[in-house]
């Protein structure tokens, strides 16, 4: 559910009608996003002193407000312009996917230096920065004109699409990993109850 979260910093298709395509994509990993956060945000029982209770709860009312900046952005049946109403819209959907994101690989992280698995803790911090960072990036190339760098606007926008995949890549192998150990401690956990449960 994670994951898609990893996905909504990608400008969205404004062309033809390849732009309703784009919005549906975006708002179901909004919603898929919404429930992911829901989750991650519950209440943590093993720490009674909630010390992140506040960063849960921002979660859960990010990804709500991402939802909502995403729905309000219904494509136009005109040919698209980006007007000063888009482009307000468009900082605030940055602002909030940013937010969501940070606050959503900080919850990772904690949870990854529980695991005491310090690898898998750099992992994590390595991920929590780099995919806040390098996502909400390629919104720039929307707000910015590169007529004046025709020549080289294309290396750049290259360059800059490795470095937000090998982000993403690091992300998702991330979660591949988390996901690895929460099995692991569920069979654990469970096998210890089979142990400990009287024989009849």
């Amino acid at each position: 559910m994670v994951a898609a979260l990893c996905f909504l910093g990608f400008c969205a298709t404004t062309l033809g009608y390849a732009k309703w395509l784009s919005y549906s994509m975006q708002f179901l990993m909004a919603g898929i996003n919404l429930w992911g956060s829901y989750r991650l945000g519950q209440a943590d029982p093993a720490d009674p002193t909630e010390r992140y209770g506040s960063v849960r709860r921002g979660v859960f009312l990010a990804s709500i407000a991402v939802l909502i900046s995403i729905a309000l952005q219904w494509p136009h049946l005109d040919t698209f312009q980006f007007s000063g109403s888009a482009q307000f819209w468009l900082w605030v959907r940055v602002a909030l996917v940013g937010i969501n994101t940070f606050l959503v690989f900080f919850l990772l992280a904690h949870i990854c230096r529980r695991t005491g698995n310090k690898s898998l803790y750099k992992h994590a911090r390595a991920s929590l920065w780099a995919v806040s960072l390098a996502q909400p990036g390629y919104f720039m190339f929307l707000l910015f004109d590169f007529r004046r760098f025709a020549e080289s606007a294309p290396y750049i926008y290259s360059a800059y699409s490795y470095l937000v995949q090998a982000a993403l890549f690091l992300a998702l192998i991330l979660l591949g990993r988390v996901y690895e150990v929460l099995q692991a401690a569920a069979a654990t956990a469970q096998s210890a109850s089979s142990i400990q449960a009287p024989s009849l």
